[in-house]
Order: structure tokens, then sequence, then C-alpha cells
């Protein structure tokens, strides 16, 4: 269902299991005036990275986001440290049936001659010797999703929590935004997603919204 949502628009945005998940959706976030920092108005003028300031000044409870974030929490308060003064954890179940997914990012190698020593070349970059090499580099330290990469070869302990979380999966699907059309993935679920927060009652119409885009946005 996630993949005909945003792949290949099967599913459409005002579809029954499409609401509901916009349901869960503004059900976290409604009442906004305590459970938003600042209410609606102070989360919707509030940028993702500043809104990590504010979870990392006490100002907010908690932070949805990738586990990216941490690099700015350490570099915007220097001193504190994930695990130590901050953590993360995995998204919290709500259908059984789907329990242990991840949504992440993540590189392709693509192989565009199929000769033998590409073939080889392709299967030592996805083996676990490449894949250490790329989580424990200096600069840029990849997460892998090779299972026989351990997660104590990381140089922060957080990121090898987050490379078990993605290796241990059941399910793991791509960010949504980033499978769909630039005019979903980059615009209209953006500006449907922050009518939601301005006024969570308004699902039905924000699932219209983008719809509406979604609808002439995979003809092109």
């Amino acid at each position: 269902m996630y993949h005909k949502l945003f792949v290949t628009h099967e599913v459409e945005w005002t579809d029954p299991t499409v609401v509901s998940a916009l349901e869960h959706s503004a059900e976290a976030v409604s009442p906004t005036v305590s459970r938003l920092a600042g209410g609606s108005d102070g989360a919707l003028a509030t940028g993702f990275i500043d809104a990590i300031d504010k979870f990392m000044a006490g100002e907010a409870g908690i932070y949805p986001l990738a586990s990216f974030v941490r690099s700015f929490a350490e570099a915007n308060f220097p001193g504190q440290t994930c695990p130590d003064d901050f953590g993360f954890f995995q998204f919290p179940t709500i259908n059984e049936m789907y329990a242990n997914s991840v949504v992440l990012g993540g590189n392709f190698f693509i192989m565009f001659n199929d000769r033998p020593e590409v073939r080889e070349w392709m299967n030592w970059i996805a083996g676990a010797e490449a894949q250490e090499l790329i989580a424990t580099q200096e600069t840029g330290p990849q997460l892998s999703a090779n299972y026989n990469v351990s997660a104590d070869v990381y140089a922060e302990p957080c990121d090898g929590t987050a490379a078990a979380m993605v290796a241990n999966a059941n399910h793991v699907a791509f960010d949504g935004s980033d499978l769909a059309p630039g005019a979903i993935g980059g615009d209209a679920m953006f500006t449907g997603l922050q009518d939601l927060v301005a006024n969570p009652d308004a699902v039905m119409e924000v699932a219209q919204f983008i719809e509406d885009v979604a609808d002439t946005a995979y003809d092109m």
C-alpha cells in the first residue's frame, strides 16, 4: 500500500487506509496547544534544525526525525552526546502486522555494464567487508543495511543503534516523500501536512488536497 500510494499512485490519498494514517497523525498533534512546543503556530514557524534546539533546551519532550539529527544536537549543544545526554528510539508500533518497521533514506549502487568484473565489484560493495569500511570512515559514515556488519564498529554508539534498527527490521521502506514526484513529495505533501498541524480536524480536506495534485503529478 505504501509503494502504491507514493510510487505508482494506484492508491489514492483519499483511500481509507491513508485517511486512517492521517487521523493518527492528527491525533498525535491534537490538542496543538499542549502537544506542540509553541502550539501549532510555533511549530509551523520552527525549522527542523531549530526544533532540535528546543528539544535539547528542554522546551519539548520528544522530536520525531531521522537519526541524522544527532549531529545537529551535538554541534549546537557542545558537551552533550548521544546516548549519554539524549537518545532516540524506534517509531512505536501501531499495527502489530507491521511491527519493527523502519523508514529510511539510502544510496543505490547501479551496474551499467554487465561484465564479470563489475558483478564482482557489486558483490563486494554490498558485502560486509566494504560496508564496514563505509561505516567506519572518519568523515560522513553511512549506516549499513548489511546485518553482518556489527553495530559495535561505529565510532558513534547511536549510529550503531540506528544501524542495528535497519539491519534487524522486519519491514523497510524508503521515505515516501523521496519516492513520490516532486509535486507531491516536495510540495503538496508538505503543504497538506502543515495544514493538518494547523487544523487537525481537516483530515479529509488535507487528503483531498494532496489527491488533487497527485491526480496530475503522475501523468508527467
